[in-house]
């Protein structure tokens, strides 16, 4: 198994055959966990895993949460996810489906529609949109009058399954919800980025996100900060991101081995972006880095807060100063 083609980033992946990073039994089937692809090519490798890798206990878990078979545990999984989907594709009726969807230019777009079978989301969806419209489709099964055993669905715009998961389950598989092994176990996935590295979400996610400048994440190797690696929701990156007024802000962002180094063009507020990753590489001075924010800033107020066509004042296009020919321009 090339186990380094589960890895969501390229940049990711390429980094750890370059320094010839292996991980154990255990620590593959999380790598497949994590990876987004299609549920079928995920328990196919799965599959791989019980047939060619030799079985072991699950790796320490600091929830306490522990599996004395890796292969068994994998068995499990499969069964509770193929459960899930039986149950899902059911029609019964108190059910009914719910869906929502969204592309990567960032238009989401949550249906009102309630619907009895997939069957009949799937056929909305593919009459309602296109695909570029509709790049993934989030569907949700739930009881009429009742809050448990909701289940949810993602799908791709031709209807192939990439995940299912149950929300408040009541059934006797609920126990199996503990299988979730991305979110349950961290591993050390070295990753070749900086601080002051401006990246994005790998292509292959369907969703819309934008680029920012890394503060940090949680590596193997940070005595300081390994510390704090709980799980699987611990492998994630801090950086800065550039609000629609163009200010500067810190938030958490995806799992660090599903980014990639970003190699779009800094336009708009993203021109922040790229002064803030030549501060970070003493590349511009803090002034300087300022200076360049207030000037994207005041851009950014001039150009939509400050109106000059809405009720009550209107100036023409042609009558704009930008846009007059001089004498010597018409000659």
């Amino acid at each position: 198994m090339d186990i380094y083609n589960y890895i969501n980033s390229p940049d990711v992946a390429e980094y750890c055959r370059k320094i010839g990073k292996t991980w154990n039994t255990c620590e593959m089937a999380v790598i497949i966990d994590r990876c987004y692809c299609l549920l079928e090519e995920k328990h196919k490798a799965f599959r791989e895993l019980i047939s060619s890798y030799p079985d072991m206990p699950s790796i320490p878990n600091l929830h306490g949460i522990s599996f004395s078979s890796i292969h068994d545990t994998l068995v499990k999984k499969m069964t509770y996810e193929n459960w899930l989907i039986e149950v899902f594709n059911t029609s019964e009726t108190n059910v009914v489906y719910t869906y929502k969807t969204g592309n990567i230019k960032g238009d989401k777009y949550i249906n009102d529609g309630i619907f009895s079978s997939i069957d009949y989301v799937t056929s909305y969806v593919s009459d309602s949109y296109e695909n570029n419209e509709a790049n993934y489709v989030r569907v949700n099964r739930s009881y009429i009058n009742r809050e448990d055993s909701i289940i949810e669905a993602e799908y791709n715009f031709t209807g192939n399954l990439y995940w299912i998961r149950m929300w408040n389950g009541g059934s006797e598989f609920n126990e199996m919800q503990v299988l979730d092994l991305a979110e349950l176990f961290y591993i050390d996935i070295p990753v070749p980025f900086k601080k002051g590295d401006v990246l994005i979400m790998a292509e292959k996610f369907p969703y819309y996100n934008e680029p920012f400048v890394l503060e940090g994440c949680i590596h193997e190797d940070d005595e300081k900060t390994k510390l704090m690696a709980i799980d699987g929701s611990d492998m994630i990156a801090w950086g800065f991101f550039v609000n629609e007024n163009g200010i500067l802000h810190g938030d958490h962002t995806t799992s660090y081995d599903s980014l990639v180094y970003y190699n779009g063009k800094f336009e708009g507020n993203y021109r922040l972006l790229h002064y803030l990753n030549l501060y970070f590489n003493e590349k511009l001075g803090l002034p300087e880095f300022v200076a360049m924010q207030n000037r994207i800033m005041i851009e950014k107020i001039l150009n939509h807060n400050l109106h000059i066509n809405w009720h009550g004042i209107s100036v023409p296009d042609e009558l704009l100063a930008e846009n007059q020919i001089t004498q010597e321009e018409k000659s």
